[in-house]
């Protein structure tokens, strides 16, 4: 009789155990082939939130010697966005694979280094850009590859750092708030317009994330598609995608849910499993196990983010 071989399991460690740490957690414990092997937390409020999801004992705030403890395939960075970028370079140097949250730096020239530092030490760093894999994200994907002809792809994006402020966010952060919070927005011209940016032109732009006023910029890519960039800071709007072409009419408003029209068809809004935005985590954990089975798979690579995050620079400095 022979005795089935019991399957290897992706050791993961989850580095920050605050409101993002915890939906990964979620999504891991009804996934049967990682391990949550460690979370790493530093309060106890998020502890006892942790304690809520699971009763395993594999909270520590020994952020020193856990890497001489234990061994992991796979580290996932969901610190606050401060300290992202020097939690990453010291995770770097005892994990292979990481899957670090968006931004992995308030900077391109920080983010740069750490792609520097990842081909030195032959890392696979992955970045968390959520809203590339939202349900409604991937069906725009879906409904455009059937049509090469050129797009125009206007981004609104509404940002508000008084707010942010009130709720706890560190003054270096608000200062650099368009690489904490809206590159979740500028990221959609990675992920819609084909090609490299060869120009930008910028009507306006703020001198400090604490404006009240529109930044608004014109972007031209190789392809012939143009990003249309609207951003209203600390004044009321809605995050919005739409796409235009020829053929194609697509609405992403609320960014969870599509509608569109083909040809001057009828507008009709795409039915989808669920329009939650936690979606994006399931799918980017999905990918991710992809990547360990050596398939193919869509997940954001560190060097790829680099063009959001240089596209950033363009549009504010």
């Amino acid at each position: 009789m022979k005795i089935k071989k019991k399957e290897k399991k992706i050791r993961v460690i989850i580095i920050g155990a605050g409101k993002i740490g915890r939906e990964y957690l979620k999504i891991l414990n009804n996934k049967k082939k990682f391990h949550i092997a460690a979370i790493l937390a530093t309060t106890y409020r998020n502890f006892k939130e942790v304690n809520k999801i699971t009763k395993e004992k594999i909270f520590t705030t020994d952020t020193s010697n856990i890497f001489n403890k234990q061994k992991f395939d796979l580290a996932i960075i969901a610190t606050p966005v401060d300290k992202t970028y020097k939690i990453t370079i010291k995770v770097m140097q005892h994990v292979k694979t990481l899957l670090v949250e968006k931004p992995p730096a308030l900077s391109s020239k920080e983010a740069f280094k750490l792609y520097k530092l990842s081909k030195l030490n032959k890392n696979n760093v992955f970045i968390a850009l959520n809203r590339s894999f939202f349900n409604s994200t991937i069906a725009a994907k879906s409904i455009l590859k059937n049509y090469k002809e050129n797009r125009i792809v206007e981004v609104t994006d509404q940002e508000n750092t008084f707010r942010a402020k009130k709720t706890g966010h560190k003054k270096i952060v608000l200062k650099k708030w368009m690489y904490a919070n809206s590159i979740h927005m500028v990221d959609y011209f990675r992920i819609f317009c084909r090609g490299s940016v060869k120009k930008i032109r910028n009507y306006d732009k703020i001198k400090s994330t604490f404006d009240k006023k529109i930044s608004l910029s014109k972007i031209f890519f190789s392809s012939g598609d143009i990003g249309v960039y609207k951003a209203f800071w600390n004044l009321p709007s809605k995050w919005n995608v739409k796409i235009v072409s020829e053929s194609i009419f697509i609405n992403l408003l609320p960014l969870e849910k599509i509608t569109y029209s083909i040809k001057n068809d009828k507008i009709k809004e795409l039915n989808l499993q669920s329009d939650d935005y936690k979606d994006g985590y399931l799918n980017q954990i999905n990918e991710i196990e992809k990547f360990f089975l050596f398939k193919d798979n869509k997940l954001v690579t560190l060097k790829e983010s680099l063009k959001t995050l240089n596209l950033i620079d363009k549009i504010y400095f």
